[in-house]
């Protein structure tokens, strides 16, 4: 997974692969949430190679990964991966399910996910707010 149409900063959890999910429900990624600050089944490849596993700046008893790239992702490098846990491999013609929680911080709003040689491909675009700052008011990068 990573970011399109250049770099940028994304918060993301609870990542999500799930086989079948209204049947046997198989989930394939480990460590989805980012458990106890982990980082373990990531990789953080190329110029996404900044991304780092945070407290969650709105629930300081959660982590989650800051996505940090300085270019766009590509198939075969520059993007954050892991390996399926269990061996699971995907099969055609069985439904799977990619879900994830994520927030735009700066720069690209496109996050693209996918899975081995490119299967199960998908582009979504983030919301960024309308409001984006403070300007012309004082705000917590204020030095005096």
């Amino acid at each position: 997974m990573g970011t399109l149409d250049g770099g940028g900063e994304i918060l993301l959890d609870d990542i999500s692969v799930r086989e079948q999910p209204d049947g046997a429900d198989l989930e394939f990624i480990q460590n989805g949430s980012f458990d106890g600050g982990s980082a373990d089944h990531w990789r953080m490849v190329g110029n996404h190679q900044r991304s780092q596993v945070i407290v969650d700046p709105e629930d300081s008893g959660n982590y989650v990964l800051h996505l940090i790239s300085s270019g766009a992702t590509e198939y075969q490098g520059n993007q954050l991966e892991t390996t399926f846990g269990g061996g699971q491999a995907v099969n055609n013609g069985v439904e799977y399910e990619i879900s994830f929680r994520a927030k735009w911080l700066a720069g690209s709003r496109q996050l693209n996910t996918r899975v081995y040689f490119n299967r199960l491909p998908k582009i979504t675009l983030l919301d960024v707010p309308e409001f984006n700052g403070t300007p012309g008011q004082q705000n917590s990068r204020y030095v005096a």
